[in-house]
């Protein structure tokens, strides 16, 4: 693995924070690397497209999908780190458990000059039931990746699958992510049933606060790269400089934007739209319940 160069010019007036999200790409635009360029932008972050795998989908079904060796990963980071480094990091689909392995290499030598916050969006599967990680990916994962985050992202079907234990209190499971390493667990609640409350409720695990994440379901269909836009959402906000707790109620409302702005595009479910304006609507501010 090629090691880290500082770039020895200083950054220019006005540059933004950057982001590495290492994830895979969506042929149809609506998930994957394409929704994290559109969350990064809408907050003000500049995006770096780290390709760790190739899907074939389109808004119905993923067909096909592909990892990057994980030599090509390397350089790609590789690369990034001489001139680009990050402010946070934020992973995706990777693919396999070599590429799962090299981001960690990566993470632990771009710590050893400065702190770098890493959002793990687990995705292990996609919503049509298609499988993006097998048992080593999956144990890498809890290996080399839950140590070193500072956050991770998954829904109630990844975060159990993660823990590897059958768990239905959500707080108690996210309590076993943590125990496994992760600083701090949001465990998003879009895809499960409606709460009778109406709202979408995800229950966030962090050093400065724990408790319920909620705000109204928005009456979409087109709800593809919403797991993408919360995590990426996140990310930007560390990039930042927000703390974790803060940076989740801007995902939460970043995502809230993206659903309200999503749009058709093929037969089944459209991609979310992020896009500037949040705040500007007093809506989106999620309903905070913070466990003592």
């Amino acid at each position: 693995m090629a090691g880290v160069e500082s770039s020895t010019v200083a950054p220019e007036t006005g540059a933004k924070p950057i982001l590495w999200s290492v994830a895979g790409t969506d042929s149809g635009g609506g998930a994957g690397l394409a929704a994290d360029q559109r969350a990064a932008e809408s907050l003000g972050v500049h995006l770096c497209p780290v390709v760790a795998a190739v899907t074939a989908q389109n808004s119905r079904a993923v067909v096909r999908v592909s990892p990057v060796p994980s030599d090509l990963l390397d350089a790609q980071l590789a690369a990034l780190a001489a001139d680009l480094p990050p402010a946070a990091i934020k992973t995706g689909l990777l693919g396999s458990a070599d590429n799962v392995a090299v981001l960690a290499r990566w993470v632990d030598r771009l710590r050893e000059r400065a702190p770098v916050p890493l959002v793990v969006d687990p995705v292990l599967g996609a919503s049509s039931g298609a499988a993006f990680a097998d048992e080593a990916t999956l144990r890498a994962y809890r290996e080399l990746l839950l140590p070193r985050a500072t956050l991770i992202t998954p829904n109630r079907r990844e975060a159990l699958r993660l823990a590897g234990v059958d768990v239905a209190d959500v707080p108690e499971l996210a309590a076993r992510l943590k125990a496994m390493g992760a600083r701090a667990v949001a465990i998003t609640g879009g895809d499960d049933a409606p709460h009778p409350s109406g709202l979408v409720r995800d229950w966030i695990d962090s050093p400065e606060a724990s408790g319920w994440l909620a705000l109204p379901r928005v009456a979409t269909r087109h709800t593809h790269g919403t797991g993408c836009t919360f995590a990426s959402s996140a990310a930007s906000a560390l990039a930042l400089g927000f703390v974790t707790a803060d940076a989740l109620v801007l995902a939460k409302m970043a995502t809230r934007w993206a659903l309200c702005h999503g749009y058709p595009a093929g037969q089944g479910a459209g991609p979310v739209a992020a896009r500037a304006g949040l705040a500007a609507d007093p809506a989106a501010m999620p309903v905070l319940s913070w466990a003592d």
